[in-house]
């Protein structure tokens, strides 16, 4: 193909038949099945042969080539019990399985990350504690005045302009053949009920349970296998001509393992006390330096739950009463933010990295929620431009984050810094660089309620809550209703006050933010003990010179001050 482009091309077939079938006046059943099939058009990809060419245990990518045509079934059903025919009791709910739709900015991404639309090409100079240890040559004709004409930097560095000769970039983007668009099991069940009394008072509980059938991950497989894996001592002296000369000697093969209660995968090392400047540890965990070859692909890991019982009332003409709680649940692989599937993989918040990831809550999730509203209306029946006023009172009350509980660095050695903590019980589950450390760490851990509650278990990502926020906001709402001739002109005008409790007090309706804490990354990894002993050494982060002593303060942010808004609507007949 001459000219490929970044862009998908599919064709969506789908076939849906329902039917309803009464049992009774009492029984109604909803049933239904769903048929839908996507058709890729290969036209717009040339497949980059440098690309497949590359093995990674057998596995190729083809970024010619979209995933393969394949059927989708969905079938569902549902129904409505109107349990006493008088609709004082209905129970409700069904069960079935739903397709969703592709994540398409990541499909874009293996046309985009081939080399065959784009080439991003990068010179740099590495430096490892102020000290040159890598150099690009090429920096060296870059010596002298700025250049800014595209072609003169095209000639200089002889950079192609075609895609006749292939290139395999460092950032390689594919989806597997056997993708499946996203589906989920849903189940529900809910009962409505009106309760036998002298004011309407309805009373509601539901239950919604979700299972991944087909959920999207991404994986890595630029990672070895861990067998495979190998650990290097690398020392360096000087050669005759006064190089620097790196010897490589192998120390072990195979996935090592932290010792203690941490015990983690270990992808590279570094030893907390070096005396030899010159000796490092390096980690041998990927087929291709430089590169990271991400593939989407599906998985059937993750499920979510919703429960909520819902109260609303009428105790009186004219006010309405409502109370609500909702607890909610939802563990996934990954929630895929953003729309760099590379970046996608790393910012995973992982124990052993982000292809070793077990189904863990969501960062989107907002486990429990308390709303609760009051309207009043009150009419007024005398001739004149007001009609009524309505008065309106809402509470919202929730925690305002999940957050995750990470080491301040990169301890496995997996070159992503989002290493879960370990959250030791005692003393005898961590070491510490100095006893100043040790005494902050405990008198924080007690401080903290998620790090007091798990202690001997790994933190799990965005489980640590934020405290609570209660907020109210408040309207006031006028009717007006006046005659020009024979026409009747209806207008309202409102004014909302958000987060009213904060115009009383200036600490209500406020969140609570975790910067006071560096993010919840209160450790360091400072390194293992020895070669031979992969016993972790940590001391505590310091924020701005001090120890931190509590885990959040107040987010001194102005959209959290309350704001007032003025509204005028006019009702046309």
């Amino acid at each position: 193909m001459a000219n490929p482009n970044a862009q998908v091309t599919f064709n969506q077939l789908g076939f849906y038949a329902q039917d309803e079938w009464n049992l009774g006046n009492s029984l109604k059943l909803t049933y239904g099945i769903r048929f839908d099939n996507l058709m890729f058009d290969n036209d717009d990809l040339q497949r980059n042969d440098a690309i497949y060419e590359l093995d990674f245990d057998g596995q190729h990518i083809d970024t010619g080539k979209w995933p393969d045509s394949r059927w989708q079934i969905s079938p569902r059903i549902g129904f409505v019990w109107d349990v006493f025919k008088d609709k004082s009791l209905k129970v409700r709910g069904g069960t079935g399985v739903f397709t969703g739709r592709l994540p398409l900015v990541f499909f874009t991404n293996m046309p985009t990350n081939a080399s065959m639309v784009q080439n991003s090409v990068t010179f740099k100079t590495q430096y490892d504690n102020g000290k040159v240890v890598g150099h690009d040559s090429r920096l060296d004709q870059l010596a002298g005045g700025m250049i800014t004409d595209m072609n003169q930097i095209i000639d200089k560095f002889n950079l192609p302009t075609t895609i006749e000769k292939h290139v395999a970039g460092s950032k390689i983007s594919g989806v597997a053949q056997d993708f499946k668009m996203p589906q989920v099991w849903k189940s529900s069940i809910a009962v409505d009920y009106q309760v036998p009394v002298s004011f309407p008072l309805t009373v509601t509980g539901e239950f919604m349970f979700t299972k991944n059938v087909n959920a999207v991950t991404i994986n890595n497989i630029n990672i070895k296998n861990p067998d495979e894996w190998k650990y290097n001592k690398l020392t360096t002296v000087k050669g005759a001509d006064g190089k620097d000369v790196t010897t490589t000697e192998l120390l072990h093969t195979g996935m090592q393992r932290f010792n203690g209660a941490d015990n983690r995968m270990v992808y590279s090392y570094s030893l907390y006390d070096n005396p030899d400047k010159n000796v490092k540890y390096a980690g041998d965990f990927v087929h291709y330096n430089g590169k990271n070859a991400v593939v989407l692909d599906n998985t059937s890991k993750g499920y979510g739950y919703t429960a909520n019982i819902t109260v609303n009332a009428q105790p009186v003409d004219d006010l309405m009463l409502m109370l609500a709680y909702t607890h909610t649940e939802s563990k996934e692989v990954s929630g895929l933010p953003g729309s760099d599937p590379i970046s996608t993989w790393q910012g995973l918040n992982t124990i052993d990295g982000s292809n070793y990831v077990d189904a863990q809550r969501s960062q989107y999730v907002v486990p429990d929620k308390v709303i609760a509203s009051v309207g009043y209306y009150i009419p007024f029946r005398h001739k004149g431009l007001l009609r009524g006023t309505h008065l309106n009172l809402f509470y919202s009350g929730y925690s305002s984050g999940g957050y995750s509980f990470c080491y301040t660095n990169d301890m496995n050695g997996d070159g992503i810094n989002n290493d879960l903590m370990y959250i030791p019980k005692d003393d005898s589950e961590i070491n510490f660089k100095t006893e100043e450390d040790r005494v902050a760490f405990w008198k924080f851990v007690e401080q903290d309620s998620y790090l007091k509650n798990h202690k001997g278990q790994y933190a799990e990502a965005y489980a640590a809550r934020a405290p609570w926020v209660h907020r109210f906001d408040f309207r006031l709402l006028e009717d007006f209703e006046f005659k020009i001739g024979k026409t009747k002109h209806c207008f309202q005008l409102s004014f909302d006050i958000m987060n009213v409790g904060n115009l009383i007090n200036s600490k209500w309706g406020i969140s609570k933010t975790n910067t006071v804490s560096n993010s919840n990354r209160i450790l360091k990894y400072e390194g293992v003990k020895s070669a031979t002993d992969l016993t972790p050494v940590f001391s505590m982060y310091k924020v701005n010179g001090e120890y931190p002593t509590k885990t959040y303060d107040t987010y001194q942010n102005y959209s959290e001050c309350w704001k007032l808004q003025v509204g005028i609507r006019y009702v046309f007949n």
